[in-house]
């Protein structure tokens, strides 16, 4: 993964293909919470755990406008569904350019002028990653991102490697989205 450069009529940055195919995977799952229907009674208890994390994970990408419940839900009511479509629509867009990257080599482009819709979907996947790895505090942070530079343990347990993984995608997304803020602001 290479910072994102600045060329003729945007930016672009190398990504190798499993890092293309990790962030469309995630940017892909953050369509699927956008979209999650609760209307629906679930079947099973898997069926009830994945419509728990689901709801839990639109709460950080949708959340309430205001603090005083009565002004939220007149707030929410009117703007929520537009609010969904704008998230779902940027992390299309950017699935779509990271399976098929139109830059030079290959590289991963974002033209100029939509780097604000790809700064919201970078964040609003970092937002459901950190959602699952239960970021709360910049010290929690700090410890997913220590948990990414450390060695695999090698531990049999797929919930101890899943979350290793998680934390290796998180630190990645957050460096990457840092070096388009970064080129952006000519640091």
């Amino acid at each position: 993964m290479k910072a994102f450069a600045a060329v003729d009529g945007g930016w672009e940055s190398q990504l190798e293909a499993w890092e293309r195919e990790a962030l469309a995977g995630l940017l892909l799952q953050v369509t699927t919470v956008l979209r999650a229907d609760d209307d629906h009674p679930a079947e099973t208890s898997a069926d009830r755990a994945l419509r728990a994390e689901a709801a839990l994970a639109r709460e950080a990408l949708l959340p309430d406008a205001s603090e005083d419940p009565e002004i939220a839900v007149a707030i929410s009511a009117r703007s929520r569904d537009d609010l969904r479509g704008l998230k779902d629509s940027r992390s299309r867009d950017a699935v779509a350019e990271l399976l098929a990257p139109s830059g030079t080599g290959g590289a991963v482009r974002v033209p100029a002028g939509a780097e604000g819709a790809w700064l919201g979907a970078l964040n609003d996947a970092r937002l459901l990653l950190a959602r699952r790895l239960g970021i709360d505090s910049p010290e929690a942070a700090e410890a997913i991102h220590s948990l990414a530079d450390s060695m695999p343990s090698g531990s049999a347990d797929p919930q101890v490697r899943e979350r290793h993984a998680a934390a290796i995608l998180y630190t990645m997304l957050t460096w990457w989205q840092e070096s388009l803020v970064s080129g952006l602001l000519g640091d």
